[in-house]
């Protein structure tokens, strides 16, 4: 049994090109997708907090729950076993300012999913008690009857309990992630500034940002 775990079009790539013979023990999983950031960007952000710190990293976690969920802190642990937390490269993502432009008009960002499942993080409208911890809870979607047939043989595993989809708050459910009105400065500036210029003017949070938010 093999389980492919990947962004909603991949998943969607995978199931069109495996043939259906091959596919009884292949399971598919996507993920609630805000969207994919420019892997030159994320190259160079390591390459920047490595030498930052001078030391390598050997680990990263986007999510890290040590100061909390809904905080969105990233982690990077090094050689020397240091651990940092940075929120830059969050804020260029949560902005929207490096986002791929395919994502922009996403054909996935709904319920019609191709994969037999589908995760992420709970946002929820409904009872609050579930994050009571701050530690984050998450989302299991069954979109398939394969799907289903599994989550019976492991659902004894888990603490879980059915909610409406309705009750679901993600916007990339109903609607894809539009880039940010300043996506083509940012690229001319990525062009002309060194990556620490860059950030500063991208992640600050400016008088205006600050009474929006």
């Amino acid at each position: 049994m093999v389980l492919f775990t990947g962004t909603p079009c991949q998943t969607a790539a995978l199931k069109k090109y495996i043939p259906y013979t091959l596919s009884k023990n292949l399971f598919l999983c996507d993920f609630v997708c805000h969207g994919v950031s420019s892997p030159i960007i994320w190259k160079e952000y390591l390459y920047f907090i490595e030498k930052e710190y001078d030391s390598k990293i050997v680990a990263t976690n986007f999510r890290d729950k040590d100061k909390g969920w809904n905080t969105h802190f990233e982690s990077f642990t090094f050689e020397n076993n240091e651990k940092v937390y940075t929120l830059e490269f969050a804020k260029l993502f949560g902005r929207h300012f490096i986002m791929r432009p395919a994502c922009n008009n996403c054909k996935y960002t709904n319920f019609n999913r191709h994969s037999d499942f589908t995760i992420g993080d709970l946002w929820y409208k409904g009872n609050s008690n579930i994050n009571h911890d701050n530690l984050g809870a998450s989302l299991l979607l069954i979109n398939t009857h394969k799907g289903d047939e599994l989550w019976a043989k492991i659902k004894n595993n888990f603490h879980y309990h059915y909610i409406e989809p309705d009750l679901l708050a993600q916007p990339n459910l109903k609607e894809p992630t539009k880039s940010h009105p300043a996506t083509i400065y940012f690229w001319e500036d990525y062009k002309k500034l060194d990556f620490n210029r860059l950030l500063k003017k991208y992640t600050s949070d400016s008088l205006f940002y600050r009474i929006k938010h």
